[in-house]
């Protein structure tokens, strides 16, 4: 299975908003700074991670995301779904120098 570094963030962002966000909103610069990430990555991340329902982002001057459901509610299926692709074929493409045997 591929994994691009939109999903370790994404789980990092979760982790880090379910954390903290029982005291403020997360904003993105602060998951950006903890993960040494783009902060525009991190809100791009945060975008899909909204469309999908697992967070609830706003802006403006109290603005930020926190959680959409429990925590014990985000499995990291969920997270892998929002953030790659559902192509099953990508999901289980074996590597191109992989050598099969018949």
């Amino acid at each position: 299975m591929r994994v691009s570094k939109r999903f370790p963030l994404a789980v990092h962002s979760l982790l880090f908003v379910a954390v903290l966000s029982a005291e403020k909103r997360v904003m993105s610069i602060l998951v950006a700074q903890s993960t040494e990430s783009n902060p525009v990555t991190v809100r791009n991340v945060f975008l899909e991670l909204s469309k999908k329902g697992l967070l609830i982002a706003s802006t403006g001057k109290n603005g930020g995301v926190c959680l959409a459901k429990e925590p014990d509610k985000i499995t990291l299926w969920d997270i892998y779904q929002a953030v790659e692709t559902n192509d099953v074929e990508e999901i289980f493409k074996l590597h191109e120098t992989t050598v099969t045997a018949l």
